[in-house]
């Protein structure tokens, strides 16, 4: 408890790297509900990882704005790799491809700029102590523009995700709501992962939509992905300062932690729905 309270006595220290946790967690949540139900769960990992490639690069031939190069190369590994993906017959490979090359060229350049290993580190497992006020405010503003889209366009998104064949049908611009969809899910991971890492932006990208998921709902599993993504990125924070744990792997357990209460949950409730309904309705012997 004694640091528990040393941490909020020094929130204006902490403050910033706690909320971009928050913060990060909200939209990462919300857009792993297309993520989960639209089955690219691995797509996000392997973006994850290129983005940290990207920065990495970015850093190793000394440009001065590596978050814009990491954008500019993921966008363009997910053009290629979307046009692959339609034609293969074994997509989970491609993406694994992806991920595996994306992580190891990651180490791979961190053996050639040692002065930035530290960093190099954090952008594969994270561990944002500390986030200057700047990236912190170009997050809050992105996270904004990002969840108003989403929102605003929100059954066109469905449409586009879940019943494609439907929208076609029907003249929906499938094609283009999914650019769009796909373009705010990179600038969201490669922003993200230059503030966070790669892992904990995997885990908020999935596993708060995975908790939610007993959600009666599309609408409802988006805000409660939401909510969770926010609450395990600034609960991972916390845990991590008081226990003394990296930030970016306490932020994920935590986001799984949401996953497995929310099982438990759906089985509890099955449990005793099953015994209420015995209860209520009993088994009657009949004569022959």
């Amino acid at each position: 408890m004694d640091k528990l309270s040393l941490f909020f006595e020094s929130w204006d220290f902490f403050c910033d790297a706690a909320l971009t946790g928050a913060v990060a967690g909200a939209l990462l949540g919300a857009l792993g509900v297309t993520i989960v139900l639209g089955r690219t769960v691995f797509l996000s990992a392997a973006l994850s990882q290129v983005a940290s490639a990207g920065v990495a690069l970015a850093i190793w031939i000394g440009l001065g704005a590596p978050t814009f190069f990491s954008l500019g190369m993921t966008l363009v590994v997910l053009c290629l790799s979307s046009w692959a993906l339609q034609r293969s017959p074994h997509p989970d490979g491609i993406l694994a491809a992806l991920y595996i090359g994306g992580c190891g060229s990651t180490v791979l350049i961190g053996t050639q700029i040692v002065h930035e290993l530290q960093d190099i580190q954090a952008l594969l497992v994270g561990n944002a102590v500390l986030v200057e006020r700047e990236d912190f405010q170009i997050l809050i503003v992105l996270t904004v523009m990002c969840l108003g889209i989403l929102v605003y366009g929100r059954r066109a998104f469905d449409v586009a995700a879940f019943w494609p064949t439907m929208g076609r049908v029907r003249g929906v611009p499938i094609k283009g709501i999914n650019v769009v969809r796909f373009l705010i899910l990179t600038i969201a991971i490669t922003y993200t992962t230059r503030l966070m890492g790669a892992l904990p932006v995997f885990a908020l990208s999935c596993l708060p939509a995975l908790a939610a998921r007993p959600a009666p709902n599309v609408r409802a599993m988006f805000w409660i992905a939401l909510v969770l993504g926010a609450l395990a990125g600034f609960v991972g924070y916390v845990a991590a300062f008081v226990g003394d744990f990296p930030v970016g792997p306490t932020q994920a357990v935590v986001a799984l932690l949401f996953v497995v209460i929310s099982r438990l949950g759906v089985i509890l409730y099955r449990a005793v729905y099953r015994i209420s309904h015995f209860v209520s309705h009993p088994t009657q012997e009949h004569a022959p």
